[in-house]
């Protein structure tokens, strides 16, 4: 009986270190995969260059009016962007048209008959994780054109102005909780994005989400 017992145990023992080395191996292999998911994620953010419109406030006319807006200024500079490379290109491009962004949409807001003064900058901005459709951007700090209306108070509106996934979207006035996101198949070409890249960002199944969110809640650690 005892040497029943004793091969027993050390069945047992050789079962837990099997299992214990292949849990270690599985959990090297998810690991390393994160590892170089989280990279991706870390990089995303200096491959992209967005619009941000924020309303004056939440009321119905005013959320009409950053529509508006939002319609006239991607028919508006589609000029500015279409020669740009890469999102440093179209920051700069951003930066050097500021002024003439700020006054065509200064005049286009007083021409609707509201006197809210614009605000337009070039800042580098939080964005947590956002999905919508087939369009999933991590979570980071991005640069963005930013258009305050008034007192900028009311809900934004956001696309990606480099790679060109919103511009030319004047006629699809499709709205999920004040943003609007268009991709084009083709947008990684002479983007500075690699087509894994831009396969990434089209991805909307649930492990894409799951290590979006799993990379967002570990970056608010550090």
């Amino acid at each position: 009986m005892k040497k029943i017992l004793s091969k027993m145990k050390i069945i047992t023992r050789e079962r837990i270190l099997t299992i214990s080395m292949l849990l270690g191996a599985a959990a090297a292999v998810l690991f390393g995969s994160f590892t170089v998911f989280a990279k991706e994620c870390e990089e995303m953010p200096h491959k992209l260059f967005r619009l941000h419109i924020l309303a004056n406030s939440d009321s119905e006319e005013d959320q009409r009016l950053k529509y508006e807006l939002r319609d006239y200024l991607l028919s508006d500079m589609e000029e500015i962007f279409k020669d740009c490379r890469s999102a440093e290109e179209a920051k700069e491009a951003a930066r050097k048209n500021l002024a003439m962004i700020t006054e065509k949409s200064q005049q286009f807001v007083s021409g609707k008959g509201y006197d809210y003064n614009i605000t337009a900058s070039v800042e580098n901005i939080y964005f947590t994780t956002r999905n919508y459709g087939s369009f999933v951007a991590p979570a980071g700090n991005y640069d963005a054109l930013r258009l305050l209306i008034g007192e900028g108070e009311g809900h934004n509106w956001w696309c990606v102005m480099f790679p060109p996934l919103c511009l030319g979207a004047v006629e699809d006035k499709t709205d999920n909780d004040g943003e609007l996101f268009l991709c084009k198949p083709e947008s990684h070409l002479n983007s500075g994005l690699s087509e894994e890249e831009s396969k990434r960002i089209e991805q909307n199944d649930s492990p894409v989400q799951i290590r979006f969110a799993l990379f967002e809640w570990l970056s608010s650690l550090w």
